[in-house]
């Protein structure tokens, strides 16, 4: 498909994996200088919380789907 075929408004919808638009950011913007696993960020920050309800909480709402 090209811009041209886009732009007449063929009604294309293009998807973007989950790492895309990190990587086109990073190159947009230069790469960060630091870069967390979400995963681990919010496993770390769930244990900061001593009540399972909310650890659990902070893990489900960080989670990938």
């Amino acid at each position: 498909m090209t811009a041209t075929g886009l732009s007449a408004g063929m009604g294309v919808a293009l998807r973007a994996t989950s790492d895309t638009v990190p990587v086109i950011e990073a190159v947009a913007t230069g790469a960060p200088s630091l870069v967390l696993d979400q995963s681990a960020a919010a496993d770390w920050m769930a244990d900061r919380f001593t009540d399972p309800e909310q650890q659990n909480r902070i893990r489900r709402i960080f989670r990938k789907p």
